[in-house]
């Protein structure tokens, strides 16, 4: 215990000690080579990212000994003025430190033992340090201004009696706080003989106003006025506030006062004793002149800033920057585009700088050096995300509107890749969700427009056309443009429902247009789910507009597409009963355009029953009660009426209604599957007369019958071998699955038809075409089985047994679910008629007699 407390030391050995370890540890000014700021840097920038202050203050309450803390008060006034002398030699990381260690403690713990004196100086001095600490590193740190608000106040209520540097420093802390009102009237505190101080909080709280997002105009024309109609204002602050009041006054549209206030101003200005004033003068004049058209006036002022400018003076740029825009204003691009250059190369940071890229984005786009242009462009926005409202730059409302000419102009000349890309920067100066409409469009319809180009020019919309509903357009292409289309495509319906949504409560008419538009590229992009979404929200949302009806219509085309025929024929139905009654909404063309898709809803859909109304419908459709032969839903009910007719074994029917569709309308690019399935009627309809020739009739009628076999099925055979022509000159890749499916029947039909005929050389020609096109295809089974009947027909066995042995072969080498495929040409009477001839080969090659059957 006893060297416990010999190691105590009273509170004046302790200061003292406090004191010489701030001497040993803070080298003399002459001994540190580096600049203020650097020494500041040096230890404060990882602090000040956070509340210095406070930092420093949770490291300190959580080292204060027991034994510091219950000491008797010490003198502080040796430790406070060491901490003032600190600061008034720029060491404010070092002046915190001491402060921190050496008094807070108490003023924490014990502050009834810290004199009142003390505790004004302390709180003074920590305020002081903070605050010249920031403006020494250019900082702007919302916790340390609070700070330093905090720790004068808290010297105030202590008693102290702010001098006019520290109400200075509190004003502007206010002000960088936004809290310009306190800020003023502090500052009007400050005394007449110290009016620089209080003209500094002035041209803060004037530069913060008009430096927000909502600039506040006439509360800056307000207090330039009075700082203007102060005879104590100083020389320079006179001409940065005349400067200013330019500026407001252009800004508020009033460009003629202010041309009569700096004529009348520029008089009082002797260019020999301030040439930097005089210049900033004739800026400001060049500026507003430029902002009447007055380019002559304007080159007079800009000339003369040339020549009162130092070298690097930032007015020198602006008044090149002026110059430019005149050059520009009168088409002449290439001189403006050196001189932006010129203040690109050499005035990086000043005002001008961000003008001088916008005019160079501006210049170059119009001299055809698009590439450039968007690299000036990009370039500026990214200063103007660093910088969101530089002084005397464009502001981001004018890089937009810049942009968006440079799209407009591509869009003209169809450049839409290029007018896409304009459109996106514009865009990405903006917060998502805060686009302004103009943006949003111009990016809806860039990404439009690059779909379409990527398409050949125009985008087909699935749900609006009356045959059966599918993306051939985009299956079409390689998969590398398929995919950006859709891309495209997609991200044009967003931006169109961003757009609807934005005119949702105020304008109906660009609600509407904006909503159909997204409805239309989901629609166009495959996306079924989001093009039935903003469909319903058209019908729904707009009921009475004139495009209701067809919203509704492709709504129903939708949900038949998606399979959901109860849904879709829910829609048609509503169509076709308002059109029938006359009453309520008029639905247009849209009501007779729902007749064949009800029709095929209720074909499709698993009640039997209503099976009889699609026929009535499809027959009332080509009837002519329902519009007229020359409208499309004529052409689809005729089409779809032979499908039916064909698919219920009503094949003289379906006959008629195929040959009348492919006659009206030979290029519908439904032909080549309206050819096949004439085609296979008129097969099907030889094998039902030739069926019919065992029963009794006259010889002359079995005759004739026998020609319309033979007739039917040469005509199938030209209707195949149309179908085969066509489509193989095609590329098999813009090919469907249904295509692909006619192109193999159709040679497996032909080669039946001539085999039925008993054309036997012509049916292994056409035989022999099909295996070979198709060698791993288990359909070619049927071609190899056919050519073995063929040849046992003709007698030729030996052909036939080699025939036979390959067929077999290949039917081994098939798995079994091979043959669950639906589609293959192969009937239960080709495999009879293959064990037949098998049994045949078998019997002649064995030279058994097989039994009769």
């Amino acid at each position: 215990m006893a060297e416990r407390e010999a190691d105590i030391q009273t509170p004046e050995d302790e200061i003292a000690k406090a004191v010489e370890s701030v001497e040993a540890d803070t080298p003399a000014p002459e001994a540190d080579s580096r600049t203020p700021v650097e020494r500041v840097k040096a230890g404060w920038r990882g602090l000040w990212q956070v509340p210095v202050l406070m930092v420093a203050v949770a490291v300190l309450v959580g080292g204060v000994s027991f034994a510091i803390a219950t000491r008797p008060a010490p003198t502080f006034d040796v430790v406070l003025d060491r901490s003032e002398e600190l600061i008034d030699r720029g060491q404010y990381q070092d002046a915190i430190r001491v402060l921190n260690e050496r008094v807070f403690s108490f003023m924490d713990t014990q502050p009834d033992l810290v004199p009142i004196e003390s505790a004004r100086r302390y709180h003074t001095l920590v305020a002081r340090a903070i605050y010249e600490g920031q403006q020494e590193l250019g900082l702007d740190v919302a916790e340390n201004h609070e700070s330093v608000v905090r720790e004068y106040l808290k010297g105030e209520q202590a008693g102290a009696v702010l001098d006019p540097e520290d109400v200075h420093r509190l004003a502007m802390t206010y002000a960088a706080r936004g809290e310009h009102d306190v800020a003023l009237g502090r500052a009007r505190t400050i005394p007449a003989d110290e009016r620089g101080l209080r003209a500094d909080v002035e041209r803060r709280v004037v530069t913060r106003w008009m430096g927000s997002a909502v600039p506040r105009e006439e509360e800056a024309i307000g207090l330039l006025t009075g700082m203007l109609a102060d005879p104590e204002l100083k020389p320079e602050d006179r001409i940065w506030a005349l400067a200013r009041r330019a500026e407001v006054q252009m800004e508020q549209g009033f460009v003629d006062e202010a041309i009569a206030g700096l004529l009348r101003a520029l008089p009082r200005i002797d260019p020999g004793e301030d040439r930097a004033g005089a210049a900033l003068l004739h800026m400001k004049l060049a500026e507003a002149y430029l902002n009447v058209g007055a380019t002559r006036e304007v080159q007079t002022h800009a000339y003369r800033v040339l020549e009162l400018a130092e070298e690097r003076d930032p007015n020198r740029a602006s008044a090149m920057l002026a110059l430019g825009r005149v050059h520009e204003a009168r088409g002449e691009l290439v001189e403006a585009r050196d001189i932006y250059a010129d203040i690109d190369a050499r005035f990086g940071g000043t005002p001008a700088y961000g003008g001088a890229l916008l005019g160079l984005g501006q210049t170059l786009a119009g001299l055809g050096s698009i590439d450039s242009s968007l690299e000036m462009y990009d370039r500026l926005v990214n200063h103007l995300s660093s910088v969101p409202r530089p002084v005397g730059g464009p502001t981001v409302d004018e890089v937009t509107e810049s942009l968006l000419e440079r799209y407009l102009d591509l869009v003209t000349v169809h450049e839409f890749d290029a007018a896409l890309r304009f459109a996106s920067l514009a865009s990405s100066l903006h917060a998502p969700g805060t686009e302004p409409p103009d943006v949003l469009r111009a990016m809806a319809d860039g990404h439009r427009l690059t779909a379409e180009s990527l398409a050949g020019g125009s985008m087909q919309t699935p749900s609006n056309a009356d045959g059966p509903l599918s993306t051939a357009q985009l299956d079409a292409m390689d998969p590398s443009t398929r995919t950006e289309t859709q891309r495209h495509l997609m991200r044009s319906g967003k931006d169109f429902r961003e757009l609807a949504e934005r005119y949702v409560l105020d304008d109906n008419e660009r609600y509407a247009d904006a909503l159909w538009n997204a409805a239309t590229q989901f629609d166009r992009a495959g996306d079924m789910r989001a093009a039935l979404e903003a469909y319903h929200a058209y019908a729904d949302g707009v009921p009475d507009d004139p495009r209701a009806a067809e919203a509704r219509f492709r709504v129903g085309r939708v949900h038949q597409a998606m399979g959901e025929y109860g849904l879709a024929a829910d829609e048609y139905l509503g169509l076709v009963d308002e059109l029938r009654s006359g009453v309520g909404r008029s639905v247009g063309p849209f009501g007779v355009r729902s007749y064949v898709p009800l029709a095929q809803c209720y074909l499709l859909d698993t009640d039997p029953e209503n099976d009889a109304d699609a026929r009535e419908l499809l027959e009332a459709a080509i009837s002519g009660s329902v519009g007229t032969s020359d409208a499309p839903h004529y052409r689809e009910a005729l089409v779809e009426l032979g499908t039916l007719h064909h698919r219920t074994g009503e094949h003289e029917r379906a006959i008629e209604r195929f040959d009348e569709a492919l006659s009206r309308y030979p290029d519908d690019p439904r032909a080549d599957a309206v050819m096949f399935r004439l085609a296979d009627a008129r097969r099907q309809l030889a094998d039902e007369v030739e069926g019919s020739l065992d029963d009794p009739m006259p010889d002359a009628e079995r005759r004739a019958r026998g020609g319309q076999v033979v007739e039917l099925r040469r005509d199938a055979i030209e209707g195949f071998e149309g179908v085969r022509a066509r489509l193989e000159t095609r590329d098999p890749i813009t090919l469907t699955e249904l295509e692909r499916l006619h192109l193999r029947n159709s040679l497996f039909y032909m080669g039946d038809c001539a085999f039925d005929m008993g054309a036997y050389d012509e049916a292994i020609t056409h035989y022999d075409t099909a295996r070979e096109r198709y060698p791993d295809d288990p359909a070619s089974l049927v071609a190899m089985v056919q050519i073995v009947n063929a040849y046992v027909e003709r007698g030729d066995l030996r052909r036939a047994q080699t025939a036979n042995e390959r067929a077999r072969r290949f039917y081994l080498s098939l798995p079994e679910d091979a043959w669950d495929d639906p589609n293959l040409p192969m009937e239960r009477a080709d495999w009879e008629r293959w064990l037949e001839s098998s049994a045949q080969l078998y019997e002649t090659a064995s030279g058994e007699e097989l039994p009769e059957r």
